[in-house]
Formats: C-alpha cells, structure tokens, sequence
C-alpha cells in the first residue's frame, strides 16, 4: 500500500485556468481569465468585433458570386 502526503489548499480561486467563486450553497466556474490570456498568446486580443460572424438561417449552398460588402469588417490590421 503506498501513502502520500497531501497540503489542504483551502478554497481554490483558479484552478487550471479557470475561476472558481464559492458561494453559501453554490460554486461558479468562470473563463474569462482563461479566454483573454488565450486571446493574448494568439495576438487576437486587439481584433474588431462583429456582431455575428454568421446568419441564424443559413443556406449552406455554395454560392461562388456572393461577397462581403464591408471587407475592413472581419479584417485584422496590425
């Protein structure tokens, strides 16, 4: 039989990237620190945003004469 020796830690705040918030009778897990540094190695942090990236009713058809009206829209200048 082996034994290992364990720390209590107490409540974690992070644990692997995510944020743990305790609550009386609850926990939250939350990855917006997880997300922005994700954003940050990927140098993705600065892009512009859209407000969506596609239609809720699409038709997945290939259509080869359709094209973007506004390009600077979902186009990252660094």
């Amino acid at each position: 039989m082996c034994h290992f020796v364990i720390k209590d830690m107490r409540r974690p705040k992070f644990f692997l990237g995510i944020e743990v918030a305790h609550q009386k009778h609850s926990v939250f897990f939350f990855q917006r620190k997880y997300a922005l540094d994700l954003l940050k190695e990927t140098r993705l942090l600065r892009c512009k945003l859209a407000n969506t990236l596609i239609e809720a009713i699409v038709d997945l058809w290939f259509d080869d004469c359709y094209t973007l009206d506004d390009l600077g829209r979902y186009k990252n200048d660094y």
